[in-house]
């Protein structure tokens, strides 16, 4: 099924733990053991592929843009390999240079990437434009293998123009407080129109600057998931274990406590690998 870029409610079957080697590598199983696979890519003579390697495993030429935003405040979702991404420029950079975060489609391992940099930032998010280059891999792990405290965090949703008692019109907001740390965060709600009158078994959203939150009930009536945040420079992953709330009132507005344990902060276990992908 391809990833929307919006809110989604839809049924997600978590695997078990599966190491980012299996996860990363190419359909045959080849290992690179060598030097890095070649990046360079022309995106002018094609598009939708990527190229590299990650720990010594060549990935899949499959890639594609699901969602961005050109300009100086650049932002994108798409598709590398086995991996869901985000990007998103560092403010502190030069405009063509930014930072993402993979997640394993097949694992949910969590991959924070130090640098995500267009080939020639004059061609941003065009159409046989310029490739971007992935590089700084490290690993949290994943949720599956996560141990420690459980903590709670609020979060809400309004797609409608009266806001909720804790959202403004057309935001989403993580809020509450982490091991004593105050946590509010208000990003600008990608969601879509939804008409649904209960709470969502699954729920699929980014935010922009690269956080995303998802999770899923299992067969079992647990949840499965993860919220990643921007917090004091950081990207910082949570694993969701629990989901509760109230039925709403009105179906485009939402408010749910979410049950966390926190996976880490970026940078993990350093990656060797570099990547380059053309998404359009």
């Amino acid at each position: 099924m391809q990833r929307l870029p919006f809110l989604l409610f839809r049924t997600v079957f978590v695997l078990g733990a599966v190491s980012l080697l299996a996860s990363a590598c190419s359909s045959d199983g080849n290992a690179g053991g060598g030097a890095s696979a070649n990046t360079d890519l022309d995106c002018s003579s094609q598009s939708h592929v990527s190229a590299g390697q990650l720990e010594g495993h060549d990935l899949r030429g499959e890639a594609g843009l699901l969602q961005g935003r050109a300009g100086d405040n650049w932002y994108l979702q798409g598709v590398v390999d086995d991996f869901y991404f985000t990007a998103a420029r560092t403010p502190s950079e030069d405009v063509g240079v930014g930072r993402a975060h993979f997640t394993s489609e097949t694992s949910a391992e969590q991959i924070c990437v130090a640098k995500a940099e267009w080939v020639d930032p004059a061609e941003l998010l065009q159409a046989g434009g310029s490739a971007l280059l992935f590089s700084g891999f490290s690993t949290l792990g994943s949720c599956a293998d996560v141990q420690g405290p459980t903590q709670k965090l609020n979060f809400c949703y309004s797609y409608s123009a009266t806001g909720t008692a804790n959202c403004d019109s057309y935001e989403a907001r993580v809020f509450g407080e982490l091991s004593g740390t105050p946590i509010d965060e208000r990003r600008p709600w990608l969601g879509a129109r939804q008409h649904v009158s209960e709470i969502p078994e699954s729920l699929d959203t980014d935010f922009e600057g690269g956080g995303r939150l998802e999770y899923a009930q299992q067969s079992d009536g647990s949840y499965s998931g993860s919220l990643r945040l921007e917090l004091n420079g950081a990207m910082r992953v949570y694993c969701v274990k629990g989901v509760t709330g109230a039925a709403p009132a009105d179906a485009e507005q939402q408010e749910l406590t979410l049950d966390v344990v926190e996976l880490g902060s970026c940078p993990g276990t350093p990656l060797a690998g570099e990547i380059s992908a053309c998404l359009y």
